[in-house]
């Protein structure tokens, strides 16, 4: 191989290094992935993030003061993990399915997520939540 082309090899991988950072922070802010995760650089700018996933298992609208079976729990603490990773690119949907399923007595189940971030205005610690509600 010529001094040229390990030269030209060289490059491109720089110029490659150099757009994944900004390809990479953008992607991370749109599909609240973390930061920490995928490669990226992104991460010494940015505390670990952590996601909070309760759900609420519901008859007809109202809640109900029933804890979930440890199957149900066990499938709750498993989308947790993934979604603090992945972020809004994995849905609860499939989620709630499967505990409504195992909790075949529930009409319904709400689930709220909470994805804690710092805001960039003041550095302080702040969550955007949402509330889903998944019936039968």
């Amino acid at each position: 191989m010529t001094t040229a082309t390990k030269r030209r090899m060289a490059m491109g991988a720089l110029v490659l290094l150099a757009l994944w950072v900004p390809f990479h922070h953008v992607t991370t802010r749109l599909s609240g992935a973390d930061p920490w995760k995928f490669f990226g650089w992104a991460m010494y700018a940015v505390p670990n993030s952590t996601v909070t996933v309760r759900a609420n298992p519901l008859r007809g609208q109202e809640r109900i003061p029933r804890l979930l079976s440890p199957d149900a729990l066990a499938i709750l603490e498993t989308y947790a993990k993934r979604r603090a990773v992945w972020g809004k690119l994995i849905s609860p949907a499939a989620m709630a399915g499967r505990i409504l399923e195992h909790e075949s007595d529930l009409d319904g189940l709400e689930v709220i997520l909470r994805d804690w971030r710092v805001d960039t205005a003041d550095a302080r610690w702040t969550f955007d939540e949402q509330i889903l509600t998944y019936y039968r």
